[in-house]
């Protein structure tokens, strides 16, 4: 850009000077006409001011880097006489403010640096510096100035007295020489305020409140991220919230934050290659829900039907060997059950049900026919005898019968709380018909009911009212959108940590020895439909909160955490594999997940700020402000350094080591510079590059 004075005049017929900051390459005539359309003003003349801005800017080249680098150094070594030989190795003289030029530079002194010189305060003396330092910094902007004192005021008032000094040579006091003089004063001011923005204090605030053992840990979990194949930050390996968080945040939104940018636009990609490596490592195979839903009511079904052989099986053990269930005793089991249908004659239940019990008492009818010889008379020899009912009278069979026609007809009944509750006392009436008839009058029959009973107290019963006899269905079996919903739901709620037992694997051991590895794929299964719905699809752009949704899928509270570990530990049992390395394996998936969360909103290597900026560089109409745009431009440099410094350290487990070491030293401590730079040069850092 380069600067026009142009003369106008009102309607008063008043002439007035202008400034105005126009592109290089615009002609007289583009820039008349852009004033007199955008201002209303008609311009009377038009000149150009040559060189300005680049003697303004070769001063401050000049100073930056003619006699110390960065500005900031110069400024603490003119106030600190400990630093003066790190000064003097830069300068190559014996003394920071002699006139006489010795050592690797073998040249005079600018007209520049002596300018700077001569208004540099020393120790002990009064200074030039001091007494135009508030002008000038009240040139760049009142709210800079600061009330001189201390070693850091100090430097920015030399500074800016500086600046004035230097702007007064090289304008020759001239009408531009106080806007010049603005210009470098702020450039300077600003390189000498800025020294409290340098890496080792960012670094120190980024640390406050942080113990070294929070350190160290943050430091072991980096790299232990590192070796799962993911590059992380310093904020992401931390337990707890820190200025650490800012800094990152800051950093992910800086054109100067080019590692930590890379490394969190990299982590969505990693993670979703790692989700999808997880899944393929899971024992089970993945199917629909309502095929494994289906597979696993099935499952829970065979699994309480074995349990009530087992009762059965007790029960006949009980019994007498050979004894027989006397007719008259099922004759009057018999006659109870017409009582409960006489009793209820509009209920559809219990008459249906006591109906169904009846039909299994019997075998047929036994009808004895007359003799076919006859007698003397031609009678039968033997006469015939009516016809007369065989009743099943096996005592274990019978009372299977009975069982089998009351769980059977609960199936095939409304599914409602109200009929299932109707139905329960129905079967309840019968079986105490039972008590009182059969298993009464019937030797060994009563010790094998309390055989039977200790086999339902203990296994039938606990397995019928826990998440198998939810799967299989009160009666059996269920509806599969029932069981599909049933199981989605343990899988998902997961198992509370302070629980002693778990549903999940309670399910998993009752269905292994009938359906052994179901169980791995119903986790398979789920676990796929819960981690594919947080992954793109084919083409689509990774989410960047990619590892915030798996982290809610899987682990979003310690009891979906435990439960997950439930459901590993089952399949990896139902497939007869060894259970830490099928745990730990996904767990570590996990882990990467929840680590990965804790990532800035946002990243961007250009912020809106910065685009504005752009924006306004490239305006026509944008006034002349040489004192604050090229300050801020300083400025910006040396945050430049201080952020890409850090940029490094953060995103490097080596790097938190040193940055704990940075944050304890002073800006221009020998070992902790040393460090920086024998860091920065391994990890391939550039730094003071305009």
């Amino acid at each position: 850009m380069a600067q026009v004075k142009y003369k106008t005049q009102d309607e008063k017929g008043q002439t007035s000077w202008y400034e105005q900051e126009v592109p290089d390459d615009a002609s007289a005539q583009d820039v008349i006409n852009h004033i007199e359309s955008e201002y209303g003003r008609r311009v009377l003349e038009l000149e150009k001011v040559q060189g300005l801005g680049e003697r303004a800017i070769g001063a401050a080249k000049d100073v930056a880097r003619g006699l110390v680098r960065p500005a900031a150094t110069l400024l603490d070594a003119a106030v600190n006489p400990t630093i003066f030989p790190l000064l003097n190795a830069r300068m190559g003289r014996s003394n920071p403010l002699s006139t006489e030029p010795t050592g690797g530079i073998d040249k005079p002194w600018s007209p520049h640096q002596e300018a700077l010189r001569s208004v540099l305060p020393i120790p002990g003396q009064e200074s030039g510096g001091e007494e135009l330092a508030r002008g000038a910094l009240e040139g760049v902007g009142g709210a800079m100035a600061v009330p001189l004192g201390g070693v850091r005021n100090l430097a920015a008032g030399a500074a800016a007295g500086a600046g004035g000094a230097l702007g007064s040579n090289l304008t020759g006091g001239n009408q531009m020489g106080e806007s010049l003089g603005s210009l470098v004063a702020g450039i300077l001011a600003s390189m000498g305020s800025a020294a409290k923005t340098n890496a080792p204090a960012l670094a120190g605030q980024a640390l406050e409140g942080v113990s070294p053992e929070q350190l160290a840990a943050a430091k072991t979990r980096m790299e232990w991220l590192q070796r799962q194949g993911s590059p992380s930050n310093l904020s992401q390996g931390m337990t707890r919230a820190s200025n650490i968080d800012d800094v990152v945040e800051a950093l992910a939104n800086s054109r100067y934050g080019d590692q930590t940018q890379k490394v969190l636009r990299a982590q969505p990609e990693i993670l979703n290659i790692k989700a999808r490596g997880a899944l393929r490592q899971l024992p089970g195979t993945p199917s629909s829900s309502q095929d494994v839903a289906n597979r696993a009511q099935e499952a829970a079904t065979d699994s309480i039907d074995a349990l009530r052989k087992e009762a059965r099986a007790a029960y006949t053990a009980k019994l007498v060997p050979g004894a027989k269930v006397p007719a008259p005793l099922i004759e009057a089991f018999d006659k109870k059950l017409d009582d409960i249908i006489a009793a209820n004659p509009n209920n559809a239940s219990a008459v249906g049900l006591a109906k169904a019990v009846k039909g299994r008492l019997r075998l047929g009818e036994e009808e004895v026919p007359p003799s076919a010889i006859l007698d003397a008379a031609g009678a039968p020899m033997t006469p015939g005898k009516p016809p007369t009912t065989k009743w099943l009278d096996d005592p274990a069979q019978l009372k299977g019968a009975v069982d089998d026609a009351i769980q059977n007809f609960g199936a095939n009944a409304i599914n409602t709380q109200a009929g299932r509750a109707d139905l329960n006392r129905y079967a309840q009436d019968i079986r105490n018909a039972w008590k009182g008839t059969v298993r009464a009058g019937t030797p060994g029959m009563e010790d094998a009911a309390q055989a039977s009973r200790r086999v339902y107290t203990t296994q039938v019963d606990p397995t019928r009212k826990s998440i198998t006899g939810r799967v299989a269905g009160l009666s059996g079996a269920s509806d599969v959108k029932e069981a599909t919903d049933k199981l989605t739901s343990m899988f998902n709620k997961g198992t509370s940590p302070a629980s002693t037992r778990s549903e999940i694997l309670t399910f998993e051991r009752d269905i292994r020895e009938k359906h052994p590895g179901l169980f791995a794929d119903a986790v398979a299964t789920n676990l796929a439909d819960r981690i594919t719905k947080a992954l793109p699809t084919k083409d689509a752009r990774v989410s960047d909160v990619l590892a915030m949704d798996l982290k809610k899928a899987l682990i979003g509270n310690p009891q979906q955490e435990r439960g997950l570990r439930d459901m590993l530990a089952g399949a990896a049992r139902s497939k007869d594999l060894p259970e830490k390395p099928v745990v730990d394996g996904f767990m570590n998936f996990t882990r990467v997940a929840d680590m990965l969360a804790n990532r800035p909103q946002r990243v961007s290597g250009l912020p809106q700020l910065d685009l504005l900026r752009e924006a306004e560089k490239a305006n026509i109409t944008v006034p002349l402000r040489p004192g604050f745009e090229f300050s801020q431009r300083i400025k910006m440099s040396l945050s430049r350094d201080a952020y890409q410094t850090m940029d490094r350290l953060l995103n490097d487990p080596e790097g938190v080591a040193l940055l704990q070491k940075l944050a304890k030293e002073s800006v221009m401590n020998p070992g902790a510079q040393a460090a920086v730079a024998s860091f920065l040069g391994a990890t391939g850092q550039e730094t003071g590059q305009d």
